[in-house]
């Protein structure tokens, strides 16, 4: 299979309003000074994760446009007409103007499409779509990074930790799409610096405390279509390991149970 072939043909497939997607996100640079349209920074930044590039600055190096078609395959893919490639600190400054809230509209839109096209339906569960909710690493620092740093002692060390909690719909073929992320942080830096409070903080952000935030975002992300979610909580000994919730469609709201009690756990 040709990989780079295949990666338009799957976009225009999949998603054929893409492109007009992406003139919606909203863009607060001055216009007069724009060289890179913002299609193109975003298939630019997309192709870090295309690549599984080990960071930002890798774009650079490893998708240098000089004697490659890197530039001519991006342009085509955006359907714009730049005429060299950018660094990796423009795309840095462009999401600065962007922020990250337009991008989880965008996912949004492209799992709402697959849905409607009823690719995932092979994975449903006695019906439901299947939605897993956990916490995973996502950065470590020997010193502290922030006040918002989850802390963690060895015997030997500190690791300061940032965690993220994923909110995953299962499809066939062993995918696994993201529909929302939450980042695990500390809010009380001041407990956060004593040390017998640092590895409760910790403890406390990854099972208790992450949950009221998962229920969130699995309700929200999922209120159009009924879910069975299922979270490890290995920590509570007292809970159960598998949570089912239902949500309700628009068109049997009258029937919904309150928004407080829509999520039952057996």
């Amino acid at each position: 299979m040709n990989l780079g072939a295949a990666l338009p043909t799957t976009i225009r497939h999949f998603w054929p309003e893409f492109n007009q997607w992406l003139d919606r996100i909203p863009d607060s640079r001055f216009l007069p000074l724009v060289i890179y349209h913002k299609r193109f920074l975003i298939y630019w930044g997309l192709s870090l994760y295309l690549f599984q590039l080990g960071s930002r600055r890798q774009l650079d190096f490893d998708l240098d446009a000089r004697g490659t078609q890197v530039l001519h395959n991006l342009n085509r893919l955006a359907r714009t007409q730049q005429e060299t490639r950018p660094v990796h600190d423009t795309l840095d400054h462009f999401l600065g103007h962007t922020g990250a809230a337009p991008y989880g509209w965008l996912r949004t839109n492209m799992l709402r499409r697959l849905i409607r096209m009823r690719v995932l339906d092979a994975a449903r569960l006695q019906g439901r779509f299947v939605v897993v909710l956990d916490a995973t690493g996502h950065l470590a620092f020997r010193q502290r990074h922030c006040p918002h740093c989850l802390v963690y002692r060895h015997a030997t060390h500190t690791v300061y930790l940032h965690q993220v909690l994923e909110a995953k719909l299962l499809g066939p073929a062993g995918l696994a799409l993201s529909m929302a992320s939450e980042f695990i942080e500390n809010s009380d830096s001041n407990a956060a610096l004593s040390g017998d409070a640092t590895n409760k903080i910790v403890n406390s952000r990854r099972s208790v405390g992450c949950f009221p935030n998962s229920v969130g975002i699995s309700r929200n992300c999922a209120s159009v279509f009924p879910v069975t979610v299922s979270m490890p909580v290995a920590g509570l000994c007292n809970w159960p390991r598998t949570i089912t919730a239902t949500t309700c469609s628009p068109s049997s709201q009258a029937t919904c149970p309150p928004s407080g009690r829509i999520f039952k756990v057996f």
